[in-house]
């Protein structure tokens, strides 16, 4: 059973859990949230409250990924972070993590004793993982299940051989009273065989529930993963078939740029041809030469202009030819 509350201050905002993670009461349960609801919070503020900042690491399983962010989580103690968790598991020990706004540090009770971090360790085992090859490291996760579950099959071949010894021990005797007491052990024997019996199922059981869970957990990351390679597949398709229009559209640019450029250099000899042609017929007297002597063709073909009095002084140097012929025909 899980019970937590917390309080994170930043800026002009205050940030708490959401209402259906506030308490819970199963032993395994799965966080579901959109990305920025606090999920990640959640953990690491629980993970702080249980040392997770100062274990050792022969006294814990953190994540390398995940460590920075509870010593970022710690700086916050004492500042603008409390909590209030209490955890109560099967056997019916209770903690209660507590950290309040006024105090630098996390205080740990059990059972309502304070437990410093060095009494923690001795007793806890803290995991803190992220699901990278969740099903390759499983039988870790798992191997306290099965250490526990070898300990309670070597009590029950224990067991087995003390009764088979008692039984013997019964055959071979005649006094009531020992029979009797012999027979309460026997019977204490099967009380403790069936109890043992029961809590290795209850461990299966917990094996099962925990290799589903992470069989799951396995499947709906890969297929978060696969989504979100498949999105970015489609964008780097999109950016390759975008580059291929560019370099199409560069091409064809080049190509327009070439024919601009003979077409310019066109112009600028045909406007040679006609100064060369008016110098022939008219000298500098003539206004409409002298225009079109100082006109910088290149430098209107740059910005895409008509030169100033370019086109009257093909009027002017038009009328001043008729004039010319007919001087001439005098």
């Amino acid at each position: 059973m899980l019970s937590i509350d917390y309080t994170i201050k930043k800026d002009n905002d205050t940030y708490v859990p959401i209402e259906k993670w506030k308490n819970i009461n199963s032993n395994i349960f799965m966080l579901t949230a959109p990305n920025g609801q606090g999920k990640s919070t959640y953990l690491n503020i629980i993970a702080t409250g249980l040392y997770g900042h100062k274990l050792s690491e022969k006294s814990c399983h953190i994540s390398k990924t995940i460590k920075p962010k509870l010593e970022n989580m710690n700086k916050r103690v004492g500042k603008d972070l409390s909590f209030d968790i209490t955890i109560k598991n099967t056997k019916g020990s209770i903690l209660n993590l507590k950290k309040s706004l006024d105090s630098k540090d996390v205080d740990i009770l059990e059972n309502n004793e304070i437990l410093n971090p060095d009494q923690f360790e001795k007793k806890y085992f803290l995991i803190y993982d992220i699901p990278e090859d969740p099903l390759g490291r499983l039988s870790h996760l798992t191997s306290e299940v099965e250490v526990e579950q070898k300990r309670y099959d070597d009590q029950l071949k224990d067991f087995s051989r003390y009764l088979n010894d008692t039984i013997k021990d019964i055959q071979s005797r005649k006094n009531p009273e020992e029979i009797e007491k012999l027979k309460k052990r026997i019977m204490d024997g099967h009380n403790e065989t069936e109890k043992l019996s029961r809590d290795l199922e209850t461990q299966r059981e917990k094996h099962d529930v925990l290799y589903r869970y992470h069989i799951l957990r396995s499947y709906k990351f890969n297929s978060e993963k696969n989504q979100e390679y498949q999105e970015q597949y489609k964008k780097l398709q999109a950016t390759e078939a975008n580059k291929e229009n560019q370099k199409k559209l560069s091409s064809k640019n080049n190509k327009i740029q070439q024919t601009a450029k003979v077409q310019m250099e066109a112009i600028e000899s045909d406007f040679e041809d006609i100064k060369n042609t008016m110098e022939d017929f008219f000298s500098n007297k003539y206004k409409a030469y002298s225009i079109i002597k100082n006109i910088d063709i290149s430098e209107s073909l740059k910005d895409f202009s008509i030169p100033v009095g370019f086109v009257e002084s093909l009027d002017m140097a038009s009328k001043q030819l008729t004039d010319y012929c007919l001087e001439d025909t005098k």
